[in-house]
């Protein structure tokens, strides 16, 4: 391996890229408060799905677990893994949803709600069958963009499928 290695490659046409090595120079250490948010509260659950479930931020604690169940797991993300939600965020464009998504053309459900807070940005949303993405208005599907959401938070608690 050298300096110009590359770190990943397709298996089907071979096409390399990223980068093995990292320049030093370019590493930089973001603060750990840039990177653990404030608050964190994530609930979903519905008539499609066979409960409630939420995600709650209690220190430096995720808790994870369904709603009416008293079976909650503690998880303590580490550093890497609250970049790189971090950074998902950012890249899903969480910062950019609106407060709301509603189909009131579906009586029954997934409701779902999100807040996150950091010292320099939050978000608070909610979603009532409807989700960040969407262009049908009748269309009642996770978006990828949701989807996205959900993977990058099942990652940051070790691996959940959410």
């Amino acid at each position: 391996m050298s300096d110009e290695s590359t770190k990943w490659h397709c298996l089907d046409c071979e096409h390399e890229f990223g980068k093995y090595f990292v320049d030093i120079e370019t590493l930089e250490l973001p603060e750990l408060d840039d990177f653990i948010p404030l608050k964190l509260e994530f609930i979903i659950g519905g008539y499609d799905l066979p409960s409630r479930y939420c995600v709650k931020l209690e220190g430096d604690v995720l808790k994870y677990g369904h709603v009416y169940n008293t079976d909650i797991v503690a998880i303590i993300p580490t550093r890497r893994k609250w970049i790189n939600f971090k950074n998902k965020l950012d890249a899903i464009g969480v910062w950019k949803w609106k407060k709301k998504y509603v189909n009131n053309n579906v009586l029954d459900g997934t409701q779902w709600e999100l807040e996150i807070v950091y010292s320099v940005k939050m978000i608070k949303v909610y979603g009532d069958n409807k989700y960040p993405g969407s262009i049908d208005p009748i269309d009642s599907n996770q978006t990828p963009e949701f989807k996205a959401f959900l993977h990058a938070l099942g990652l940051l608690l070790g691996g959940v499928k959410l």
